[in-house]
């Protein structure tokens, strides 16, 4: 079981709409209104569960509920539930969220699944672990597969957040090119 530290994040169980607006308007070019619309879809279609206090079904939105956006008096954007028809209206966010895997997975730009080993790990978290590997070890292995390999040190270290042979040489190959393109010409001066 590995620590907490070198654990992949599991989804948050939900995201308040405060953050959901937070970390959608970049994408959305600070438009809290098409923020609102983009989720106010992803909700109608069953892509993103919008929890009240139980998951509101997908056919409630637009007959009873909708995502909306407006401007507080101070002039910050809020996302608030307007609840439609015989139910009143709700300009509140505290008693509503969405769905967290489902926020994650829907998210803009985020990686989509098409098949294949699932991408749990990054490049950039491959590098740092690489060069922390280096800095505690005092050198690179000597080669990118095989016994004592770069690829078998990073797995002991990674687990399962380690790619594939094929994914790892596509990244630590061209490194290790230049790195004995390096070598060889500095001993050739």
């Amino acid at each position: 079981m590995p620590d907490d530290d070198t654990a992949p994040p599991s989804p948050p169980q939900s995201v308040s709409l405060p953050d959901a607006l937070e970390r959608l308007l970049p994408h959305f070019e600070y438009n809290p209104h098409k923020v609102a619309k983009w989720l106010d879809d992803r909700q109608r279609t069953g892509d993103i569960p919008l929890l009240g206090v139980v998951e509101m079904p997908p056919n409630s939105n637009p007959g009873m509920l909708g995502v909306m956006a407006r401007f507080s008096l101070s002039g910050e954007p809020e996302l608030y539930v307007e609840k439609r028809g015989g139910v009143g209206w709700d300009r509140t966010y505290q008693d509503w969220a969405f769905g967290g895997e489902g926020f994650g997975a829907h998210f803009p730009g985020a990686p989509k699944n098409r098949g294949g080993h699932p991408v749990e790990y990054s490049v950039e978290d491959l590098l740092i672990e690489a060069l922390v590997y280096v800095g505690v070890v005092g050198r690179l292995p000597d080669t990118v597969e095989g016994q004592g390999s770069l690829l078998e040190q990073l797995e002991l270290r990674l687990g399962p957040r380690c790619p594939g042979r094929t994914r790892f040489h596509e990244i630590f190959d061209p490194i290790f090119r230049r790195i004995k393109a390096e070598k060889n010409q500095r001993q050739s001066r």
